[in-house]
């Protein structure tokens, strides 16, 4: 048999050998299995987003909202006509009253007929589809606002104002009226994103999330097990992985124990703003995300931990990489594995601090929580808390990269490593490469709280 023909060789009916690929459901395992985990993470997120507990999206409105412009105009109308008909009415008593009664009956007749086209406008044009016009018209008590929304409330008590009826009554005319906050259940998505296509935005990314989450599951798990060989006293197995999780796994118990209890507190974004049981769905949602960083950063000690196996092994050779090409080899697998550990660790935390501030930007753009923002010059959700995250996230980073890095520095393989750089290239090349390293070590782990500026500064630009 020839040396190229495949092992895997079956006989045909004529005798000759003809090469045959086995068929298997995981096929090229490699390439599979991050594609199974990649449906699996988008099958969860759906579950856990829609289909779950009957998830029902649904908007804030403002509900009959022309009912109530229709009565501000009408009542100003009243007013004006009963002043108009006082002033026709009254006899002066000399020539500067007859005057002075003149401008004011002209100035009430001009408002009279500014206020009748206005009406005519709002019945025929829709003038009151902006919510600045009812910043104007409408009082209302933020706290009882805040509650209305927070607690579910269908019915908010609001008060109409007119501050200018007529030229000589200053007085502030009331009435108080009911709007109803309609939550408005979506049939379907694609309904939610015609009303509110930052939420529909933010369901995509919170889809795309999950199943960035589940892909780097099996890919720092096969990154790591493909130097297996290398210092093969110490393999990426079930007991030495528990083992290397343990620190992982305390300080981000720790790290969300503190954020989300003690600095957030109470929940920031109540179940009753657009979707049904959102605290608890956010709970599952959030689980494997930071599974995933945790096996991020296990993966990252690990390799670490390998590293300084290997730097131990050398000494004891008494070999350096300078002499011996497989070692630099092995090195350079080892410092690859530990690179793409720490950026899936921050990529990670960094699109997490991008989905919560698109998050935010959906509910703040609700038609009821837009009107809380005009009434009370403030957010419902507010975006310091998004900063909050990306401050965290970043410092979360630190507290793996630091200690493992000045250490990885101080290993004679990396020195050994530095000098033969800088044999190879000019001391200029290699001040620049030493800036560069350290420069991108900085933004990668700042990533998440630099996310979070740049995810405001567009924000801010798009408005």
């Amino acid at each position: 048999m020839s040396n190229s023909i495949p092992t895997n060789t079956v006989k045909t009916n004529s005798g000759d050998e003809k090469a045959q690929i086995y068929w298997s459901v995981w096929g090229n395992a490699p390439v599979t299995i991050p594609i199974w985990f990649s449906i699996a993470g988008l099958i969860y997120a759906v579950i856990v987003l829609y289909s779950g507990c009957h998830g029902k999206y649904h908007d804030l409105t403002l509900d009959k909202r022309k009912d109530v412009a229709r009565s501000f105009y009408q009542d100003r109308l009243t007013l004006l006509g009963k002043e108009i008909g006082r002033l026709d009415s009254l006899k002066p008593k000399s020539a500067m009253d007859s005057a002075a009664r003149k401008t004011d009956l002209s100035t009430d007749k001009q408002m009279y007929k500014e206020t009748k086209k206005a009406l005519v406008n709002l019945q025929n044009f829709n003038t009151d589809t902006s919510l600045l016009f009812y910043a104007r018209i409408l009082s209302a008590d933020r706290g009882e606002i805040l509650n209305t929304i927070q607690k579910g409330g269908e019915s908010l008590l609001v008060t109409l104002k007119d501050t200018c009826c007529s030229a000589m009554d200053t007085t502030v005319h009331t009435k108080q009226v009911t709007i109803a906050i309609n939550r408005d259940n979506k049939n379907g998505l694609v309904d939610v994103f015609d009303h509110n296509s930052s939420l529909g935005i933010w369901f995509v990314l919170s889809l795309a999330q999950m199943v960035l989450w589940f892909l780097v599951l099996p890919l720092v798990v096969g990154n790591v097990k493909s130097v297996d060989s290398i210092v093969n006293e110490f393999q990426f197995d079930w007991p030495n992985a528990l083992k290397t999780a343990l620190i992982p796994a305390i300080v981000i118990g720790v790290f969300t124990y503190i954020l989300y209890s003690l600095l957030i507190g109470d929940a920031v974004i109540h179940d009753s703003y657009f979707l049904n049981y959102f605290n608890t769905r956010m709970l599952f949602y959030a689980i494997p995300g930071y599974l995933a960083a945790a096996l991020c950063f296990t993966a990252y000690l690990f390799v670490a931990n390998k590293l300084e196996l290997l730097n131990v092994f050398a000494e004891d050779e008494k070999i350096t990489l300078v002499s011996d090409t497989s070692l630099q080899i092995k090195y350079q697998n080892l410092k690859s594995r530990f690179d793409f550990a720490f950026l899936c660790s921050a990529v990670i935390l960094s699109v997490f601090v991008i989905w919560m501030g698109i998050l935010f930007n959906s509910i703040n753009g609700l038609e009821a929580v837009r009107f809380y923002t005009l009434v009370s010059g403030r957010p419902l959700v507010n975006y310091d808390f998004v900063y909050l995250m990306g401050l965290m996230h970043s410092l979360l980073l630190a507290i793996f990269y630091i200690p493992v890095r000045l250490r990885f520095n101080g290993l004679k393989l990396t020195q050994d490593k530095e000098m033969m750089d800088a044999q190879d290239g000019s001391r200029g090349a290699k001040v620049l490469k030493t800036l560069t390293d350290i420069i991108g070590s900085i933004l990668i782990t700042a990533s998440p709280l630099l996310t979070t500026l740049i995810q405001k500064g567009l924000a801010g630009l798009f408005s």
